[in-house]
């Protein structure tokens, strides 16, 4: 294992890995890079044949990213111990917070109660993933099931003037005040790492497939952004999807119009990523075909 905390480095190691071994929708370098700061530092755990653990600290914790282990399937668990090992064998580390799916979490919880020098704490939060199985999605929006989209969809087109452009191209300035009303007035419980998004604006979405927004009666309203999840097949991830909450539907028909494009471009299928469930409600407007869940908890040294 080699502990590599150096940035280019990093950056190329973490690169070839992803390439090599990427199987979450969150497995993206740019990505992950985004999240660094100067409080939160960004750490790889390398191992051979281009395996590895993506991981941050700040202060006296250490967090594993959502999914972090780059690695086959079957080696999963063993390397995602072995760096939770090492972390926690530094005195000046108190815990390390995982994110994980059910699998992951039962073999870390196996292997928990198995080393008898750690335990895992009880579960921070649960987030649900919605699907979209693009095969399903009917962009016309037919029958009763999907009434009240259409009837905010029409409302939206009679009452505004909209046009959608690439994020790239709008200002940047426009963006992040995009942002800055999102947080403001968002009333979900799960938490957001503000600086990665203005992180994302300043370099100019590099890493991302797409991104869109809206602009609304002549003002930039909305971002819709995502890539292509590596070594799937057509698989889109929807990682931001933000709006300053300047007209009614907004919402809605942000989103809408972001699976209509994604439908266009042949993708099979969509994530529309982790939410509490007052964020899910909102995205169960849209019919997702399954839903998943991931969850976060912390591993401490045994007292």
């Amino acid at each position: 294992m080699k502990v590599i905390a150096d940035f280019k480095e990093k950056a190329n190691r973490v690169r070839k890995a992803i390439a090599r071994h990427g199987h979450n929708v969150e497995h993206n370098l740019y990505h992950y890079l985004a999240m660094g700061s100067l409080k939160r530092k960004l750490i790889f755990y390398s191992f051979p044949k281009l395996q590895g653990v993506l991981a941050s600290r700040e202060k006296d914790r250490y967090d594993i990213f959502p999914e972090g282990v780059l690695a086959p399937k079957q080696k999963r668990i063993a390397l995602l111990s072995r760096v939770i090992g090492k972390m926690l064998s530094q005195k000046s580390a108190n815990k390390v917070v995982v994110e994980v799916n059910e699998i992951t979490r039962k073999g870390l919880l196996e292997w928990v109660k198995a080393s008898k020098g750690y335990r895992a704490l009880s579960t921070n939060f649960i987030l649900h993933w919605p699907i979209f199985d693009m095969a399903l999605f009917d962009a016309k929006l037919p029958g009763r099931r999907w009434k009240k989209m259409r009837n905010i969809r029409n409302r939206f087109i009679r009452q505004h003037r909209i046009r959608m452009v690439d994020s790239r191209k709008v200002p940047k300035r426009m963006l992040e005040g995009i942002v800055s009303n999102w947080l403001r007035k968002r009333k979900h419980s799960d938490t957001v790492e503000k600086e990665y998004y203005y992180n994302i604006i300043a370099s100019g979405f590099k890493g991302f497939r797409f991104a869109k927004t809206l602009y609304v009666d002549g003002e930039p309203c909305t971002i819709t952004a995502g890539w292509d999840v590596p070594n799937g097949q057509k698989h889109y991830y929807s990682a931001i999807g933000i709006l300053n909450y300047r007209h009614p539907g907004l919402g809605e028909f942000a989103n809408l119009m972001d699976l209509l494009h994604l439908k266009k471009k042949g993708y099979r299928l969509v994530d529309f990523g982790g939410s509490d469930k007052s964020l899910l409600a909102f995205k169960s407007k849209f019919r997702p075909t399954s839903v998943y869940k991931t969850y976060s908890f912390s591993i401490v040294r045994r007292k």
